[in-house]
């Protein structure tokens, strides 16, 4: 088979971008081709074999082989080495840096007209590297890589032209060439054109045209288009206002990590423009704008953070208060919040926070709260810094205990694991446990002695919270030492009034989009009274008003279905006596 340049260039391209040379061909065969008409002594193919040697096409890699054929091809007068060996000394690739010697090899390649050196020399005397520093000489050689159509020329020489650098300030010139380049598709002189436009410098103001130009360098990935397009939609500059729009240009630019947008995404997610509110997110955010930015960004991050932090204890606050009845319990964890607020400052001031044990136990019959509580609970432990998140595994002996002896502690160990950063509710947590005979139950046993063994490791990691009913709850703290001393708060959730279950069998309703009429109303409570004065001892509370509701539901479905008349919206969602059942049980 023959080659010709275009087909080894076709290698060096595949090897370069993909590493798999042998899509265009056999590089074996490429290769000793290749090698015969270097040894003919012809400068390109020397030059084009040392890329050969570089890559490992068709030939084990030898960077010392390919530097010196390469060397040797520059030498012999080819352009192409001689502008390659020169990038190879400015930036240590298989040589060590030298910019003096690089600064040799890419003038005499520009001297021969190569734009790629022309710029590249540019570069070095406008950065002062190997040699003086000179702006009128940097402007000299973009200026002639640019008239050759250089893009990447181009736009040096448009922002030299922009910064008054070696040349004379003239922002008209300056757009003259960040055109040239942005039409070439070279993503920052379309960013920069762009900012021309917005800013009416060098051109009238024109903000659909620089959403045009942000909009093709930010499709290319170019992260200060991406942010300045999110910009635009936001605000509905140069483009209709649309914030979906808006926070998926921020995400891509936020996702390549630019602090600006990080900080603007974030405070989509804050109020909820483009995305549904998301507190967590919201702060995931800001975190990262604060690791990634500079001074003035991690400012505005902390700033942020103090608002989202104050808004997220706000929401708590009144997620506790907004509770029907519990108010010894409420009353407790409030008191418990301002502990542990004041504990974060004192740690933000530098100073030393308390030891104290965050383990609890809470006590009760089913349908009082105490999951609900718990979760609450775990969204200030996070927002306290007692844990890194407000992550909240629920688990019951099934999902601790196993079939067989001696994998308990392995499933112990993984849910504990999935938990880690979090709070962990073990509900009927007296279950795990079923005979104070460790021989009677060695199943439990093994998760309690597992859990005890991982709460003194994991102590700064992880907060367990178990629940269940009153003395079954105080004979399991009890039944260990290691318990009764890692478990030290205790909340007692008493049994709802007759009217807290009113009140949560309206809330159920409300949230349901029915209407209680006030015949329903009266029935309902006189129900829940009875239901009060017979309770048995494990009521279940609100869980008897959920397993209410359900029935009650039924009952006007039924009744709306056997209307023959046309049904209104009112009429669907009214709740009549008729629909309530004569007895809660």
């Amino acid at each position: 088979m023959e080659f010709n340049y275009d087909d080894y260039e076709m290698f060096i391209s595949e090897a370069e971008t993909s590493g798999c040379p042998d899509l265009v061909g056999d590089p074996d065969e490429a290769f000793a081709a290749l090698s015969t008409e270097a040894e003919e002594g012809d400068p390109h193919s020397v030059y084009l074999l040392g890329r050969f040697y570089a890559l490992g096409i068709g030939v084990a890699p030898d960077t010392q082989e390919a530097i010196e054929l390469i060397a040797e091809a520059a030498e012999a007068g080819d352009v192409d080495a001689q502008y390659d060996i020169g990038c190879r000394y400015a930036s240590g690739d298989g040589v060590d840096q030298d910019y003096v010697i690089a600064i040799k090899w890419f003038r005499m390649a520009a001297e021969e007209e190569d734009a790629r050196a022309q710029n590249y020399l540019g570069v070095c005397y406008e950065n002062g590297d190997g040699v003086e520093q000179d702006m009128s000489e940097a402007v000299e050689w973009y200026r002639k890589a640019a008239e050759q159509g250089y893009a990447d020329a181009q736009f040096n020489l448009g922002a030299c032209y922009t910064d008054g650098e070696g040349a004379e300030q003239n922002v008209v010139e300056a757009v003259k060439w960040y055109r040239k380049a942005a039409e070439q598709g070279l993503a920052c002189a379309q960013f920069f054109l762009g900012v021309c436009y917005q800013n009416g410098e060098g051109v009238e103001m024109d903000m659909s045209e620089a959403v045009k130009w942000y909009r093709k360098a930010a499709e290319q990935g170019y992260v200060f288009a991406q942010f300045l397009l999110g910009f635009c939609y936001e605000n509905g500059e140069g483009v209709e206002m649309d914030m979906s729009e808006a926070v998926e240009w921020y995400r891509k630019a936020a996702e390549q990590g630019y602090a600006d947008a990080e900080i603007a995404l974030g405070e989509c997610y804050e109020h909820g423009r483009g995305v549904d509110i998301d507190l967590a997110e919201a702060e995931s955010w800001y975190r990262k704008a604060f690791e990634d930015g500079d001074e003035d960004v991690r400012h505005d991050a902390q700033v942020n953070l103090a608002r989202l932090l104050k808004k997220k204890e706000e929401l708590i606050a009144k997620e506790l208060d907004e509770l029907i009845g519990l108010e010894d319990v409420k009353k407790d964890v409030r008191r418990l919040f301002k502990v542990l607020r004041t504990h974060r400052k004192r740690r933000e001031a530098g100073l030393k926070a308390p030891e104290m044990t965050y383990h609890c136990v809470f006590t009760g019959n089913p349908g009082t709260g105490k999951t609900t509580v718990a979760r609450i609970l775990a969204k200030i432990y996070a927002s306290t810094g007692v844990v890194q998140s407000d992550k909240f595994i629920e688990a019951g002996r099934s999902d601790i205990v196993a079939e067989y002896l001696g994998q308990t502690a392995v499933k112990c160990n993984a849910l504990i694991d999935s938990a880690l950063g979090g709070v962990l509710f073990i509900d009927e947590a007296y279950s795990l446990v079923t005979s104070p005979d460790a021989c009677q139950d060695p199943y439990g046993r093994e998760a309690v002695d597992t859990l005890l063994m991982r709460m003194e490791n994991d102590r700064r990691r992880l907060v367990v919270i178990v629940a269940g009913y009153t003395k079954e709850m105080e004979e399991f703290i009890n039944s260990n030492p290691g318990l009764k001393s890692r478990f030290t708060k205790f909340f007692h959730f008493p049994d709802y009034t007759a009217d807290e279950l009113v009140a949560i069998f309206e809330k159920i309703v409300s949230a349901e989009g029915y209407k209680i009429s006030p015949a329903a109303k009266n029935k309902v409570k006189r129900i829940f009274d009875t239901a009060i004065a017979q309770k048995p001892k494990n009521f279940g509370n609100a869980r008897e008003v959920r397993r209410f509701c359900e029935m009650v539901f039924s009952r006007q479905a039924e009744r709306i279905d056997d209307m023959v008349s046309k049904v209104t919206k009112l009429q669907l969602q009214q709740l009549r006596a008729v629909d309530i059942p004569d007895a809660l049980l």
